[in-house]
């Protein structure tokens, strides 16, 4: 097992687009101040128990953010985000199974917006058909708590907040094979069945 610190301090320059724009539909000049950003983390990792967990600590000041309008925007508030992981790793024989579990709390949702809980999981069953034909199908299914996810402007390429609607509290399931014959690989895969 290993306990891993680590922590980083970043000084952002603003992106040029955040600073200029000018199109037919928006126009801003923006003099904006460096993003400054704070991580510390901790990580706990086993390959004994095939298990990773994993907490880590942002602090945010002068976020650079695109507001309800599209227009890039910036506060002068200290934002604070929290999160902690676990990944863990099951086997038995041939059959195979992953979990991933992400928590994370914004101490102020009006210029962040992220669900409060991820997962991921996948199941799949490996083996060899004659001999000569390696092949895995499997599972993988997605889900997250409600939340206001981003929106997407078109004539700016940006994504900016939103609040009319939540998307989320539902999973996502892929259904795949992958197979491969000496350098032949395939790969079939049937998107969001659910």
């Amino acid at each position: 097992a290993a306990l891993i610190f680590k922590g980083n301090i970043n000084n952002l320059a603003p992106d040029y687009f955040q600073n200029e724009f000018y199109s037919n539909h928006y126009r801003w000049n923006n003099n904006f101040s460096m993003e400054q950003r704070m991580d510390a983390g901790g990580s706990i990792v086993s390959p004994a128990y095939k298990l990773k967990l994993s907490a880590n600590y942002a602090l945010i000041n002068n976020y650079i953010y695109n507001n309800y309008d599209g227009i890039p925007s910036q506060t002068g508030k200290e934002l604070l985000v929290l999160s902690a992981f676990a990944d863990k790793d099951f086997n038995y024989r041939k059959l195979h199974f992953r979990t991933k579990i992400l928590w994370q709390q914004v101490s102020d949702e009006n210029y962040i917006h992220l669900p409060k809980l991820s997962a991921f999981a996948s199941a799949y069953y490996k083996f060899v058909i004659s001999k000569v034909m390696f092949t895995q199908i499997g599972v993988d299914t997605r889900y997250n708590t409600k939340y206001y996810a981003d929106a997407y402007a078109p004539s700016t390429g940006l994504f900016y907040l939103q609040h009319e609607k939540k998307y989320g509290n539902y999973p996502f399931i892929d259904v795949y094979a992958n197979l491969r014959l000496k350098r032949t690989r395939a790969f079939f895969k049937l998107s969001n069945i659910g």
